[in-house]
């Protein structure tokens, strides 16, 4: 005779839902979870999956529910600041296992950018030119493997972006920390930068029928007009990359913690 369900397991499971919720994250208003690394000599810590742990080996049946609403219902946002996005990306994907990838409908990579790691991470104050165009170029491919590491999420259902502008707009061989003595930045001319041509991938294989973006550090003085302008040109742009993949322009996310928004 098959044992009754005791305890959490005779509630409905709504309710059971809400109490998974409230364990992972502090309010029902509330689907991010903030996904961030550290790294030691020779090591990378992920955070961000913690609380996840405290329930899932409680039970089979509370295992399968807590591990399939966790990675359906919640929107993972991979925090980079200081660190390739690849370092990110890789030890989540790892972490989480093939069958919970399988359940992802959510991303957001707030700080899809190369210069932002690069200037945070100090690989800027290498001594050599040479050295430095190198990391600078080792991100790069860092950026493009983990824009096609996202296909292996097939349940997408949406992924956004927070693209600075400078970086979209800036001819790939151009450095950043190369100073430039014309005023052309997001002047509306076709536009040949890295991210593009990351953008360029969505044309084979994607998970999702689109892709949100939102842009960051808009070009400085220039009238509400000619901001919006620049905007949708930008956008164009990377519709026509990305196609048949749609890239839609999304809000900022608003909420603050500590020095990032999410």
């Amino acid at each position: 005779m098959a044992t009754p369900p005791t305890g959490l397991l005779k509630l409905p499971l709504e309710l059971r839902q809400q109490i998974y919720h409230y364990v992972l994250v502090p309010t029902l208003q509330t689907r991010t979870i903030i996904i961030s690394i550290t790294c030691g000599n020779y090591t990378k810590k992920l955070h961000g999956l913690e609380p996840i742990q405290s329930i899932i080996f409680t039970n089979r049946l509370i295992n399968h529910e807590t591990l399939h609403y966790y990675f359906t219902h919640f929107i993972f946002y991979l925090h980079n600041s200081f660190y390739s996005i690849m370092d990110l990306m890789s030890e989540f994907y790892l972490r989480i296992g093939k069958q919970n990838r399988m359940r992802v409908r959510y991303i957001v990579i707030p700080r899809f950018s190369v210069d932002t790691p690069f200037f945070r991470g100090g690989y800027w104050c290498t001594t050599s030119a040479q050295e430095r165009n190198g990391k600078y170029e080792g991100l790069v491919r860092d950026m493009e493997l983990a824009f096609r590491m996202l296909r292996h999420f097939r349940a997408l259902e949406e992924v956004q972006f927070g693209l600075y502008f400078s970086e979209v707009s800036r001819d790939k061989g151009i450095r950043p920390w190369v100073r430039r003595d014309d005023d052309g930045e997001g002047k509306e001319q076709t536009w040949d930068s890295y991210i593009m041509g990351v953008f360029g991938e969505a044309k084979k294989v994607w998970p999702t029928e689109k892709i949100g973006i939102w842009w960051d550090r808009l070009p400085e003085g220039l009238s509400n007009a000619e901001s919006l302008r620049l905007q949708e040109y930008g956008l164009q742009q990377l519709q026509a990359k990305a196609a048949p993949t749609r890239v839609e322009l999304v809000e900022a996310p608003l909420e603050i913690i500590g020095d990032f928004r999410f």
